[in-house]
């Protein structure tokens, strides 16, 4: 394995990670807001 491909290999790791966890953040950001609206309208009720 050349150091090249390794530092690739890395690079493709941490991008993979990157897009992962900006999925969960998105996905419970999303799920925040929307629990804050409903919270929110049957506050109003």
């Amino acid at each position: 394995m050349t150091l090249g491909s390794d530092v690739a290999g890395q690079v493709d790791t941490a991008i993979t990670v990157i897009m992962v966890s900006d999925a969960v953040v998105i996905r419970f950001f999303s799920w925040a807001v929307v629990g804050i609206a409903d919270h929110g309208k049957s506050m109003h009720r």
